[in-house]
């Protein structure tokens, strides 16, 4: 995609899982189209069997919006106030009405919703730094069915995990390493945690 900015054009328009965006050059995008897809691919694929979703660290919403397409509800948060935008214009775009952007701290939105909204799977995506504990503690209170986490840091996804696993209320039952950068240490990692009847 960078080959258009340099030429001039402004933006570049794409169809991902049947959804339009529009990629600016101040945009984040992953530059490994062929692993981010089969990454997105696996998640769409597991959340369509659930109702009520929260996509926590969501960015401009991509991701969101391509699973507002099998689930009834979905909430989207984000700190950053262009990418919360982004994601209002993503949903107009692409006709998208149960679809929830919520600009804040993931930290202190997390909480907030699962005190007023029952939800059946979480999707988290957080940056390097992972998910703040008490976020951890809240979804584990909340008991959800799924827990679906997409890591960047492999230390701090251990961390994570240690927590939502602790006292055996989650189970993990799938976890892939992804090679994004290839000939690099780094791997994108998913995990997908169950809940324990």
């Amino acid at each position: 995609y960078p080959c258009f900015f340099v030429g001039g054009q402004k933006i570049v328009e794409v169809e991902e899982f049947g959804i339009k965006y529009n990629i600016e050059p101040m945009s984040f995008l992953q530059v490994n189209n062929d692993i981010k897809t089969k990454i997105y691919q696996k998640i769409i694929d597991k959340v369509k069997c659930f109702d009520n979703v929260l996509d926590a660290f969501s960015g401009a919403g991509l991701l969101s919006a391509m699973l507002a397409k099998s689930c009834k509800k979905i909430y989207a948060i984000e700190i950053d106030k262009s990418a919360c935008d982004a994601c209002v214009k993503l949903c107009n775009l692409n006709n998208i009405n149960n679809l929830k952007c919520i600009c804040g701290d993931c930290t202190k939105e997390i909480p907030t919703l699962l005190e007023q909204t029952k939800v059946d799977c979480i999707v988290l995506d957080p940056a390097r730094k992972g998910v703040e504990k008490n976020a951890l503690l809240e979804i584990k209170q909340a008991a959800p069915k799924q827990i679906i986490y997409l890591s960047c840091n492999p230390a701090t996804l251990t961390r994570d995990l240690a927590i939502l696993c602790e006292a055996g209320e989650h189970k993990i039952t799938y976890a892939q390493a992804y090679d994004m950068f290839p000939q690099t240490s780094e791997v994108e990692t998913l995990v997908f945690l169950e809940k324990i009847n």
